[in-house]
Formats: C-alpha cells, structure tokens, sequence
C-alpha cells in the first residue's frame, strides 16, 4: 500500500483549449452582469429642483399617426413627467416651425436632407434655439425612478460611446433658449447640405459627429450624461441606455426596433449614407 502511494503519478492532461475558452467567455459575461446591474438602480430624486431650463419636451416622428407602443411611449412620458409640457411633431410640422423662425436657407436644407433622421436634427436644433427646453428621441423611456425634472437645473450634453470617439450623443439635449452651439449646429448643416458634404460616417453630416465638434475632448469628459449599449448574449441584446454620471437612467421602449423597422419612411440613414443618397437633387 505503502509503495503504491509513493508512486509518481501521471503528470494531468493538458487544459483543453474549448474549455478555456468557454472558462473566459462566462467570466466576462459575469463581470458585465455585474457591472450592468450596478448602473441599473433607482435614481435618487432631490425633494425640489431650481429649474432654469424651460419646461417643455419636445420629440418627434415622421407622421401625425404613431405607432401603438409608440404612442403607449409618449403617454407614459406624459404620465411621469408632469411637470412638463410635451409637444410631438411630425415632418409637416418642424418644417412649418422652420419656415416660422429661420431664413430660406434653413428651410432648403431641411428639404434637401432625406433620412427623416437628419430631418430631425436639423429641427431639434432649431427649436431649442429658439424655445429653449428638452429635446428626448421618441424611443426613449425613464426608468429606475428617473424624472426629468433632474436635468432642468443647468444645461446638458450627453457624451456618445467611447467608439463613436468625437461625437456627441443627440438623443438627448437640455438647453436654455438662444444657446450659441445650438445656432452653430444649424449654420452647419446649411453649410453641410450645400457642399453635398458625408464626412467619415453617417453622425457626421448633421447628428453626433456635427455636434461634437463643437466641444473640446475635456468638455466631453466633464459631461455627466453618457450614451452606451450592452450586449450579454443570452441575458440581455442591445440595451442602448443613457446613463446619468452612474446610473441608467433612459432606455429604449421595448418595441422600439420593430417599429422602426415596420413603420420607418425611407431606408435606415445608415444604408442611405453608403448608397450616397442622403441629399435629394
């Protein structure tokens, strides 16, 4: 018996490489499970804000008709956010409002421009410089106790995903009325559509690429509003939320995607921006 435990024993097979591999895998999807839940936590509200930013929302759509969940959306923000009055557009409308308030270039820019997208943040840029208040992408919805209301003590720019490097987010702008980047953003995009300009991707002719360049990379540091997405397969697919300093405040409404993809105009800014046809003649 004796001898036989003193004898050396086989040295173990070496780590099987599809082990080690799956090993690593689940290892991240922890550490993202865990940093996800982390930001997913109910936002803190003060008792009382000293807002200074007007109390207006301001989204918009291609048409007067929106989609079922989509209108389910805005009544919800209405709902939580009674502060506020919420104003919904369609093209007709912030081309109306354009005419109003801009000169004959704006408003031959907003014509030329074809994805609804760029549409619409030529608009959102125009209204907040001339209103003031909160600009919020239709799809988006407060969660974990988050109200509006917190971001109406001082202006606010959102910082884009670190691989977006240069951009800033436009889904979400809070500013005062008369707000200099705002007018800066506009003459832009005039300047932009004239030249037939498509920059490096799709942000940069008038969304996340345009705005960004307005600030400096330690002004988008400092900024306490950042947009990011996360992908743990299996748990969650493509959570796009917008988090204030560390916690998740904004998300996509749930149906979102498939009704963007169902009731949409023209084809997704993306796909037309590669096709070269992002300007009509």
């Amino acid at each position: 018996m004796l001898l036989f435990r003193n004898k050396l024993r086989p040295p173990p097979p070496p780590p099987n490489p599809r082990y080690k591999i799956y090993h690593e895998k689940h290892q991240k999807i922890a550490r993202q499970l865990t940093e996800f839940r982390h930001k997913n936590r109910p936002f803190v509200l003060k008792t009382s804000y000293n807002s200074i930013i007007p109390l207006h929302i301001y989204t918009c759509w291609h048409s007067k008709e929106l989609p079922p969940f989509m209108n389910e959306n805005v009544e919800y923000l209405k709902q939580t956010n009674p502060e506020f009055t919420v104003h919904v557009y369609d093209e007709e409308m912030c081309r109306t409002f354009i005419q109003e308030h801009f000169d004959s270039s704006v408003v031959e820019a907003y014509d030329k421009l074809k994805p609804s997208s760029y549409k619409s943040d030529l608009w959102r840029f125009c209204i907040l410089y001339i209103h003031g208040g909160i600009y919020m992408d239709i799809k988006y919805r407060c969660i974990n106790n988050f109200k509006l209301i917190a971001l109406t003590e001082k202006e606010h720019f959102v910082r884009d995903r670190e691989e977006f490097g240069e951009g800033t987010y436009t889904a979400l702008i809070v500013t005062l009325p008369k707000n200099e980047i705002m007018w800066q953003s506009i003459q832009k995009i005039v300047e932009n559509v004239k030249s037939q300009y498509y920059g490096n991707n799709p942000l940069d002719p008038t969304g996340p690429g345009l705005l960004g360049s307005f600030f400096t990379q330690t002004e988008k540091k400092e900024m306490i509003l950042h947009f990011e997405c996360t992908n743990i397969e299996k748990y969650y697919d493509n959570i796009y939320y917008i988090m204030l300093n560390d916690t998740i405040i904004l998300t996509y409404y749930k149906q979102y995607r498939d009704e963007q993809n169902q009731f949409q105009k023209y084809e997704p800014y993306g796909t037309l921006w590669d096709n070269k046809d992002i300007y009509f003649s």
